[in-house]
């Protein structure tokens, strides 16, 4: 992947391991298009693809992270339509990618923002960011959003904010257990995403991958099939190269290099 990349909607960056894909329609409140889900679809496709990438980072140009769909378009909600199945996809790529994504939500999220910041693994929002579930004030439902943010927040307080449109401030979000870290400014949202790569940078590639596909198996099961899953991860992954050096380098006390190990796209 080359180091730095543009396109019409989004801007990609790349520093050492780090990826950061940047929504870019700031004059659209970086409105999703069918365009930008498509493009952010074929970058993360390519970013998995390359073994030196380990974390992708999702944030925003200008005042706001995401105010959703672009239904700027027109009137009609049908022309609407031929895009939510990119939209949809775009919101399954990022939940279910193989390596970690941290949003930094640089400004307020509305609708299909919200869905958005709630597909990825790390979210780190500053102090002044809100997050608005606008869509009943338009007389749109969320459909789509719901499948990522009800299993999460639980039904009754998605019920509540959904029907009465609610905003919540970032201080809000965290105490619903939205948020991993509220930032009093750039300087502080820079530094907690450095340290949450850190962190991440000193875990096992696949073992991170593994979890990721693991949580979302037993969060969708019931407890039976979850265990019966989770002995199959436990089996097969000790077993795997990665494991056996991580339990060599802790008897040995030394620190692991995972370099020479990546995550896999497919499980």
């Amino acid at each position: 992947m080359a180091s730095n990349g543009e396109t019409q909607d989004i801007l990609i960056s790349t520093a050492g391991n780090v990826s950061t894909i940047t929504l870019n329609r700031p004059k659209r409140g970086n409105a999703i298009t069918k365009l930008m889900a498509t493009e952010i679809v074929s970058s993360l496709e390519s970013m998995e693809a390359d073994p030196s990438l380990r974390v992708i980072i999702l944030t925003g140009a200008g005042k706001y992270f995401c105010t959703g769909m672009d239904l700027g378009g027109g009137s009609d909600i049908q022309s609407l339509s031929p895009g939510v199945d990119a939209v949809v996809g775009m919101f399954e790529r990022v939940r279910t990618c193989s390596k970690p994504v941290i949003a930094l939500v640089n400004g307020p999220a509305l609708g299909g923002g919200v869905g958005l910041v709630f597909a990825c693994d790390f979210r780190f929002a500053l102090k002044h960011v809100f997050f608005e579930f606008s869509e009943v004030k338009r007389g749109i439902v969320p459909a789509i959003i719901s499948t990522f943010i009800v299993p999460q927040m639980g039904p009754f307080a998605s019920q509540q904010l959904m029907l009465s449109g609610a905003r919540l401030s970032s201080a809000e979000a965290k105490g619903y257990g939205l948020l991993t870290e509220v930032c009093d400014g750039e300087e502080s949202i820079a530094a907690h995403a450095k340290e949450c790569v850190a962190s991440l940078m000193s875990s096992a590639p696949q073992a991170m991958s593994t979890i990721k596909k693991l949580v979302r198996h037993v969060a969708d099961n019931n407890h039976e099939n979850g265990v019966a899953y989770a002995k199959g991860v436990f089996k097969e992954m000790m077993v795997s190269e990665e494991a056996r050096y991580g339990i060599t380098s802790f008897q040995k006390k030394e620190k692991p290099d995972w370099t020479s190990f990546a995550a896999k796209s497919k499980l």
